[in-house]
């Protein structure tokens, strides 16, 4: 991993209880599962060992863009190519305020836009801020990375590639095609979940926070920059407490 972006070169996705920062390269390297203070598992921002998920095409010069989707915390990777345009949806599923059932997990959803691309994926966990190095283990649905205090499920649409401490796919799509890779925060007992509809999750996140949005009184010229704000002081809001 090269020297980590600067931090205004990302964007920030959360749940309400916990965040990730996405660089605009399409590399998380920021995550503390299941709360905000927690120890990091991804933490190549500080430290390049310290843990990173990368999500890239293969098609020599690439060019990336990133916006997140309308009056949404829902961030979306451009990469633009020769061969083909595919874009990286990023974001954490929120369903309603104060749901008793949530479940914590970061959901990349790759699509092709235009073209044939390649796409490269590489997550490499290092819990207690880079300080241990967990092997994923295959179990049914995707496999688990289990270390001292932490429980997470990896899962996806295509067959990925288990390494001594990291989890990597390849994967080719054509137009209009898609691929799912979700980390699930898990519970001492929880198995890896069977894939969701990822479509749908999206959509009703959208509009979570479209539907927060809504109590918003400000009809101003900067309405888009306030609401952008205003989401992202929500995002680093502890729902549970409040804090």
């Amino acid at each position: 991993m090269t020297d980590a972006a600067a931090i205004a070169d990302h964007g920030i996705i959360g749940d309400l209880r916990s965040c990730a920062l996405v660089d605009t390269e399409g590399t998380v390297d920021w995550f503390c599962p299941g709360r905000f203070d927690a120890p990091s598992v991804l933490g190549g921002l500080l430290d390049p060992d310290a843990g990173s998920w990368t999500i890239g095409i293969v098609d020599g010069a690439v060019r990336t863009q990133q916006f997140y989707l309308p009056d949404s915390a829902v961030l979306v990777t451009r990469f633009l190519s020769e061969g083909g345009v595919a874009e990286v949806h990023d974001f954490f599923p929120l369903l309603r305020a104060e749901d008793p059932e949530h479940r914590q997990r970061l959901v990349r959803r790759v699509v092709a836009v235009r073209g044939h691309v390649i796409v490269t994926t590489r997550l490499a966990v290092r819990p207690d801020y880079g300080r241990r190095r967990p092997e994923p283990r295959p179990v049914e649905g995707g496999c688990l990375l289990v270390d001292d205090g932490i429980r997470l499920g990896f899962s996806a649409t295509h067959d990925v590639r288990l390494d001594e401490d990291a989890v990597s796919a390849e994967v080719e799509l054509g137009p209009g095609e898609e691929a799912r890779f979700t980390l699930h925060v898990l519970g001492e007992d929880d198995q890896v979940p069977e894939d969701d509809e990822t479509d749908r999750l999206m959509q009703r996140t959208a509009r979570f926070w479209r539907t927060w949005l809504d109590s918003s009184t400000y009809t101003g010229r900067w309405r888009e920059m306030v609401h952008r704000s205003a989401i992202t002081l929500k995002l680093l809001t502890h729902e549970p407490t409040g804090a």
